[in-house]
């Protein structure tokens, strides 16, 4: 009687255990069918990962771009990535007639990357420049995290110059003589898991390898190679050639240049100051603009003050930053005659 009773007992623990394995299948199923594609919104109050925010770009020289309709958190702040591909409000390809058209190139600093929506300094600029005059601004933001110069020129012939800019802002910064900092790594998986749970248990080797975006700032020339067989230009020779292919892309649409930097000291940013004021491009210095509101504000010109007052997280630029640097494009825009004096950021 009692080897009975064990034996309905082990038989009714399996039949529960299995009972239990198929709802939390079914559950996994059911969760999975409801999720966001990648890119979606990240309601787990979790940061973007990289794969959520890029995606492998089919221009080898571009390497990688956002990923259109991304949303989420990054570096504690919310962003948007339009159905065009760029961060910010939707924008229409096709300008208004009266509308004045920047495009920006850059990096995450340029992109935002620790600020909220509407408040990089290409957004700011675009404010202020709207505040000031009768005539319709728009500024489009083409930086993308890890960008380096030739990606942020390759950017610009690909997708910002079907945009007819009136005016090109590129923001230069010492690594992006380096190579892309992110690159794809591996091809997306396509099919499903055979079972959603095991895959969970697994943490998702079940299934083919994920896309993934890796940092490249470290990896080999086979990292680079394997990644794509990309010849990725970096150095400053690569960034100078990038240089003079923009000043080609850009007079073809009569848009002046205006590049953006924080100290030219140094070697490499001395020698692209040199070759973009040899191609006729607009060089803007914001450091003694930082600086004089450091010391204006009542702070020391310590390192210590400088960062805590300019950069978060490292050394992405807080939104007084960003001010800063709107306030410096526009002055400068002024001065070639491009915008109307006036009005607050």
């Amino acid at each position: 009687m009692r080897s009975s009773s064990s034996g309905k007992a082990l038989v009714w623990t399996v039949l529960t255990l299995v009972g239990a394995l198929l709802i939390a299948e079914v559950g996994l199923r059911i969760r999975a069918a409801r999720s966001p594609e990648p890119g979606a919104a990240v309601s787990r109050g979790g940061e973007l990962s990289a794969f959520d925010l890029l995606r492998p770009s089919s221009h080898d020289d571009l390497v990688y771009e956002l990923r259109p309709g991304a949303r989420g958190m990054l570096g504690g702040r919310w962003v948007e990535i339009n159905a065009l591909g760029f961060r910010g409000r939707e924008h229409q390809i096709e300008k208004e007639s009266e509308a004045f058209r920047i495009v920006g190139l850059g990096d995450e600093r340029m992109f935002g990357t620790g600020v909220a929506e509407g408040e990089t300094f290409l957004d700011r600029l675009e404010r202020r420049l709207g505040a000031a005059g009768e005539r319709r601004y728009e500024a489009l933001n083409f930086a993308a995290p890890g960008f380096n110069t030739n990606q942020q020129v390759a950017m610009f012939e690909h997708r910002a110059a079907g945009f007819d800019p009136d005016l090109v802002v590129v923001h230069f910064v010492g690594d992006d003589v380096g190579p892309p900092r992110f690159l794809s790594a591996a091809p997306p998986a396509e099919d499903a898991p055979t079972s959603y749970l095991i895959d969970a248990i697994s943490g998702g080797r079940s299934r083919a390898e994920a896309p993934e975006l890796v940092r490249a700032t470290k990896a080999s020339r086979e990292l680079l190679e394997q990644a794509g067989g990309l010849d990725a230009p970096a150095g400053r020779e690569a960034v100078v050639a990038a240089l003079r292919r923009l000043a080609e892309l850009a007079a073809e649409h009569e848009a002046p240049v205006i590049v953006v930097m924080l100290g030219d000291d140094g070697a490499d940013r001395a020698a692209v100051r040199a070759a973009a004021e040899s191609l006729g491009f607009s060089v803007v210095n914001a450091l003694p603009r930082f600086h004089d509101h450091l010391i204006a504000s009542g702070e020391q010109a310590t390192k210590k003050a400088w960062r805590r007052a300019f950069f978060v997280g490292g050394d992405y630029p807080t939104p007084l930053a960003h001010r800063l640097y709107a306030e410096a494009l526009f002055d400068r825009m002024v001065e070639m005659g491009l915008a109307p004096s006036g009005a607050e950021l």
